[in-house]
């Protein structure tokens, strides 16, 4: 009776906490690794709460960039297939180059627009504000720190093991929207930048890979990028960071508040589990 009551004030009852700043529900991992899908689910099961997809941000960032390089497209561009249309149109070396311009100035792009639709949906009066993003670089945590100081903040690390992330992009790139399609290098790059090897006495860890499981691993995910025709993987830059080791355990090299696994476990019953570890924190103190 008393949870129900907790749960009650704190996700039903938002009128009874307008004193408070919003939650800053953060799901952050590699690309493809279903945050999004989360990120909906929760959308809709959290009381009056919105969600600030990543992909919407991505879009945008590349609207800036399309700005900055003084490219005009001949028709209003509204989401990402517009945007997917619009490149296709594009001569091989000016995609290519926004490509590379993406990948290295995109990250501040998004940053904007993200503290942008957070004071938005901060003044709107929503009791919490889900964010889809990837923390994969020291600078992107000290930047979402900063950012989320002036609220209350709920950071969760949605994981995904190689073999679901490839199973993931396949499925993925089924999909007739153009826009949703992906290929290998930016999530491998990600996942191996998030989740550095960590010592083998380590109480906190998100997984342990294995040497002879990772080749199987990034030759089958080689083996599908060459498939798509996009840039080969250097499969023996990942394999190096386990050393002479046979295992290695895995961790974010940052601090965070829960972790879910979306190879084990569906994206409804991730959101479940995240709902109630944020229960768990309201019941106590949020940050």
């Amino acid at each position: 009776m008393l949870r129900l009551l907790f749960f009650f004030v704190f996700l039903c009852a938002p009128a009874l906490a307008r004193d408070l700043p919003p939650v800053l529900l953060l799901l952050n991992g590699t690309g493809s690794a279903g945050k999004s899908s989360i990120g909906r689910v929760l959308e809709k099961s959290l009381a009056h709460a919105t969600f600030l997809s990543e992909e919407k941000l991505v879009f945008l960032a590349y609207l800036d960039i399309l700005r900055q390089k003084g490219l005009k497209p001949p028709r209003p561009l509204h989401n990402l297939a517009d945007l997917m249309a619009y490149r296709a149109t594009l001569p091989a070396a000016m995609e290519s180059s926004l490509r590379r311009e993406f990948r290295s100035r995109g990250q501040a792009y998004i940053q904007q627009d993200t503290r942008r639709g957070i004071e938005l949906a901060a003044r709107q009066g929503y009791e919490f504000i889900v964010l889809d993003n990837t923390l994969w670089k020291p600078e992107h945590v000290a930047e979402w720190r900063e950012q989320s100081s002036r609220y209350r903040a709920f950071h969760v690390v949605v994981y995904c093991p190689l073999a679901s992330l490839l199973e993931h992009v396949r499925a993925r790139n089924l999909s007739p929207r153009l826009y949703e399609h992906r290929d290998l290098e930016m999530p491998l790059e990600m996942y191996f930048s998030m989740y550095p090897p960590v010592g083998e006495d380590a109480s906190r860890f998100v997984d342990r890979l294995e040497r002879q499981q990772l080749e199987r691993d990034l030759q089958a995910c080689s083996l599908y990028q060459k498939s798509l025709q996009g840039r080969a993987l250097d499969c023996r830059q990942y394999l190096s960071l386990l050393g002479e080791r046979s295992e290695v355990k895995i961790a974010p090299f940052f601090s965070y508040d829960l972790m879910v696994n979306t190879a084990a476990t569906s994206s409804e019953a991730c959101a479940a589990e995240i709902r109630a570890g944020l229960l768990r924190r309201l019941q106590t103190t949020l940050r």
